[in-house]
């Protein structure tokens, strides 16, 4: 047996051994989210999604700033997910990637060339002539530029790519030697896989997200809130019934901003949504700031849609009791607001400013309550609120024939900076019987830059003389900025 003495010594020079060990042991190990009181923290490198499953339902996950690449999450009921702000501008620091960086370049001929690379989403839209692949979901970025897909090899230039899904390969122009190469592999950031759950404070970007479809997939319940939405291939954010999207940035996404389908409650508050719709989506089909189908009670209040590609806010699709309220709604290519193929809504003090077609319009919908609106039409392009009822392929609906029909247009503010746009009644079929069909513009404010111009419609132009007499309108005004 060892003396004190002995036993100290042995101690002594036998420690650092141990300690080795220990740490050999603890770097081997796997990584383990830090828990404090129901709260998760994580860090980048973390597997979000196994934190996810293995927390409780209801647990705060916490994301320290950084990226967060290849994430894909299946949300416990009640869990959030909050990342970390700048303390000084409270910008969210963590970010959700859904790209791959690509690494390993080949030359072939005067383009490089990124073998192995199998990824491929849901191919889906339909696109403008000189965007051919808008369809595929597969985008790519270069220093973080988002690079236009070609139809082929051949037409590879600078500021362009092909993916040739054949042979796995991703064909680019620029040399990319020394830059950051992603490109986008999963379609979607957070699944609505349990109900009220909390996202919020992040950015989420470089999502293979499908057409039609959400980079967050809000289920029941969701709360989307102060997070930074963008360069996602389909849409932003996409969200469930009794979900609220609250004060995002939904902003550059190659589809959409925001969608909702045969939701009911969903509301979408404060958000910016800008710049989307990029990626050559046709205008005919969907795109733009926002996409709606088949909701109920949806509320979209006090947000800011602006220079988006396509439509601001377009409920498109057998939607019943919209109201569109306070919302701040310009710059966009196509409509303002389009409420088609719909039911109720109330279109209620909303600012919708220069937009490239109508301001505010009523297609082939029923009961909808256009009031107390400012609708400023620009000097070269676009209408002020009108009434349109065309034929469609089916007629039919859920709550009613799809006919414009008992619709108001009371108490708005017109503006024609220029000599451009009408308001007023289209009809391209049934112009017999409209006439019959309850559509009234009463009690609204014109303002035009030239007297004589024929800013008003009910099935032909006419002046405003006629277009009050048409309604039996005795309160709306006109008044002429400009020449006389």
């Amino acid at each position: 047996m060892r003396d004190g003495v002995s036993a100290k010594l042995a101690l002594t020079t036998e420690a650092p051994m141990v300690l080795a060990v220990l740490l050999v042991f603890a770097l081997l190990a796997p990584r383990t989210a830090a828990v404090s009181s129901g709260e998760v923290f994580v860090r980048p490198g973390d597997d979000l999604d196994t934190v996810a499953q293995s927390s409780p339902e209801g647990t705060r996950i916490i994301l320290t700033a950084g990226e967060y690449r290849m994430q894909s999450i299946r949300p416990r009921r009640g869990q959030s997910f909050i990342g970390e702000v700048d303390s000084r501008t409270g910008r969210p620091l963590a970010v959700l990637n859904g790209s791959r960086l690509l690494t390993e370049f080949e030359r072939e001929g005067r383009l490089f060339v990124a073998r192995g690379q199998r990824q491929q989403g849901q191919a889906r839209g339909s696109c403008r002539p000189d965007w051919p692949r808008c369809m595929f979901p597969e985008d790519l970025f270069f220093d973080g530029v988002s690079l236009k897909h070609v139809a082929s090899k051949n037409a590879v230039v600078p500021g362009t790519f092909f993916f040739d899904y054949d042979a796995d390969a991703i064909y680019i122009a620029e040399d990319p030697t020394g830059h950051k190469v992603e490109t986008s592999v999963l379609a979607v950031a957070f699944h609505p896989s349990a109900s009220g759950v909390t996202i919020r404070n992040l950015v989420v970007e470089k999502y293979a997200t499908p057409a039609g479809s959400g980079a967050i997939l809000a289920g029941v319940g969701w709360l989307v809130a102060g997070n930074e939405i963008r360069w996602n291939h389909g849409g932003g954010i996409w969200l469930g019934s009794d979900s609220r999207a609250v004060g995002n940035h939904v902003h550059h996404n190659g589809q959409a901003g925001v969608f909702s389908n045969s939701s009911v409650g969903a509301v979408f508050e404060e958000n910016e949504i800008a710049f989307n719709g990029g990626l050559g989506f046709s205008a005919g089909w969907e795109c733009g700031g926002s996409k709606f189908v088949r909701t109920r009670a949806l509320v979209v209040r006090r947000n800011w849609v602006h220079d988006n590609y396509c439509a601001g806010l377009w409920t498109d699709g057998y939607n019943l009791e919209t109201t569109y309220e306070g919302n701040v709604v310009e710059n966009n290519e196509t409509f303002g607001i389009l409420h088609e193929i719909s039911y109720a809504a109330t279109i209620i003090g909303n600012t919708v400013r220069r937009n490239g077609s109508a301001g505010i319009a009523i297609s082939n919908s029923r009961n909808v309550r256009v009031l107390g609106n400012e609708v400023i039409v620009g000097a070269g392009r676009g209408d002020g609120i009108v009434i349109i009822h065309a034929q469609r392929r089916d007629m039919g609906g859920p709550y009613g024939l799809l006919e414009a029909r008992d619709n108001l247009v009371e108490g708005n503010v017109v503006v024609h900076e220029g000599r451009a746009g009408v308001s007023g009644l289209r009809a391209s079929v049934d112009r017999e019987r409209i006439g019959g069909w309850n559509n009234r513009f009463v009690r609204n404010r014109y303002v035009v830059r030239e007297a004589g111009v024929l800013h008003w419609i009910w099935l032909r132009q006419m002046s405003f003389e006629e277009f009050v007499q048409a309604n039996e309108d005795s309160g709306s005004t006109l008044e002429v900025r400009g020449r006389p």
